[in-house]
């Protein structure tokens, strides 16, 4: 796996630290896809999230990677966490959501 350049997207959510583990502590992770609308590029794994304590420490990282950061919730509802507007299909910004 190599550092994504700044043209993939990045996909973060909720999960649990020991997937065998249900009670474990939950963290947050992810990954970057190096697909982007508008760019040549195949969909395929470019580059792994380290599980993170908090939303902001992954959404951070990913930001490092590229300005398209898309964050789910625990229902999977996505969010727009990069810079930016929000692309029409992920409307809601996840600064400004009420609960998780």
């Amino acid at each position: 796996m190599t550092e994504h350049g700044p043209y993939g997207t990045a996909c973060l959510y909720p999960e649990c630290r020991d997937l065998d583990d249900p009670s474990s502590t939950w963290c947050w992770t992810g990954y970057i896809d190096q697909a982007r609308v508008g760019w040549d590029a195949k969909p395929g794994v470019a580059a792994h999230v380290p599980a993170f304590d908090t939303d902001q420490e992954a959404i951070a990282w990913a930001l490092e990677r590229t300005p398209v950061v898309v964050i789910h919730d625990e229902d999977n509802k996505p969010f727009w966490a990069g810079q930016g507007s929000a692309p029409e299909d992920v409307p809601d910004l996840w600064a400004r959501r009420t609960e998780l």
